[in-house]
């Protein structure tokens, strides 16, 4: 049965060809066409086109019609993920020492030892001195002068004696007695200020020598040695290398989302870190309305003074997902993106859903809307979908 149909469709397309290729030519028009001619001409080409030729016509109408429901629009898909970083704003920063000291001597003298730049210390080690050799002088004369003071007060304790055992036998006064205890008590002050000028030149001499107050290394030296210095005149810079903080000032915006001990992403020339906020300024400086922050580094090896770069986030979105930049597009309504999804019968569809965009990171930008994490999404071939359309996805993707 089949075979004979297929047989007369053939013979039926045959014989239409050859119909429209005798029969008909290209018509001229010689009078005013007008609606009962149109009809006449109808019925006529009707009658003189055979009944298999209509019925091929209609089955190929049929078959294009079929064809174009069928056909799926090729898309490529990308999956919809979670939001790891928050958009974030670079900031400034410094690498700074926590411990340094720009030091001076306590004593005016020519210099008479100097540590040399870049030398390394440690803590109480004498990094300069001054001639003391006039104090050194003085404290041994202010050492004579304690020896004399405690001679006198030394033999007028003996002779208090004396007079005490005197006087229980009556062959003194009272008054002798009273003189001799009063003698003794300023003989004993004597010395007490003997003793305390000892410890003055002493300690003017210790002054004469500067010591390390922690280990580190001399940054700056601002002297040569054989020049003389002033008291309190700056001296040595020295810092301490191995305690290294970050240092920056932010908008008072920024500070009031983070606390202590929040990580914040560092980047030191090519090289990337973490910090952890230390501490924070009480207030704002009144001109640039700048709070200062200080970041301690986690191992890290950095050098004072360096440059380096601090990304602390800005706005923080919730229920938001990350997906590719192209998966957005614009329409009259607003933004929106197409979610794949594979029905029973294999076939991928996919669904129009509305979103709001909310920032852009790393070429793919941050969403919100009726879409869950680990969808797939449109990123190529989205223009001129409609909902509800069946697509084919490209291979790759």
């Amino acid at each position: 049965m089949k075979h004979v149909i297929s047989t007369q469709l053939e013979e039926s397309q045959n014989h239409c060809r050859q119909s429209f290729s005798v029969r008909y030519r290209p018509a001229t028009f010689s009078r005013p066409a007008g609606l009962g001619w149109l009809r006449k001409s109808r019925q006529t080409m009707k009658s003189r086109l055979p009944r298999g030729a209509w019925l091929v016509m209609a089955l190929g109408a049929m078959g294009l019609t079929a064809f174009s429901a069928q056909a799926a629009k090729p898309v490529a898909l990308a999956v919809v993920e979670k939001v790891q970083n928050a958009p974030v704003t670079w900031y400034s920063g410094t690498v700074r020492s926590q411990q340094e000291a720009r030091l001076s001597m306590e004593t005016t003298g020519r210099l008479t030892r100097l540590v040399e730049f870049g030398q390394t210390v440690k803590q109480g080690q004498v990094m300069a001195e001054v001639n003391a050799d006039a104090l050194a002088l003085e404290l041994k004369i202010a050492k004579v002068a304690a020896k004399r003071a405690q001679a006198v007060v030394s033999h007028q304790e003996t002779e208090l004696v004396r007079l005490d055992k005197l006087a229980t036998r009556r062959n003194i006064s009272e008054t002798e007695q009273a003189t001799a205890r009063h003698e003794l008590s300023i003989s004993r002050i004597a010395l007490e200020n003997a003793r305390l000028e000892v410890d003055l030149i002493e300690e003017k001499l210790a002054r004469t020598r500067l010591v390390a107050p922690f280990d580190g290394t001399v940054n700056d030296v601002f002297k040569s040695g054989g020049e003389y210095v002033n008291q309190g005149e700056a001296l040595i810079h020295l810092v301490n290398t191995r305690l290294q903080e970050i240092r920056l000032q932010v908008p008072i915006a920024v500070t009031e989302k983070l606390t202590t001990g929040t990580a914040l992403k560092v980047v030191a020339g090519d090289q990337p870190l973490t910090a952890s906020l230390n501490t924070k300024s009480a207030g704002a400086d009144l001109r640039s309305r700048l709070i200062e922050m200080r970041l301690h580094p986690e191992n890290a090896s950095l050098t004072v003074g360096q440059p380096v770069r601090i990304a602390i986030p800005g706005q923080f979105a919730e229920d938001s997902v990350l997906v590719p930049r192209d998966a957005v597009i614009s329409q009259a309504g607003g933004t929106a993106l197409f979610v794949a999804s594979k029905g029973d019968d294999d076939k991928t569809t996919v669904r129009e859903v509305p979103v709001n965009v909310l920032y852009s990171l790393d070429g793919k930008v941050a969403v919100k809307g009726e879409i869950g994490i680990g969808k797939q999404v449109v990123v190529r071939g989205a223009s001129g979908l409609t909902d509800g359309q069946q697509v084919e996805v490209m291979s790759g993707s």
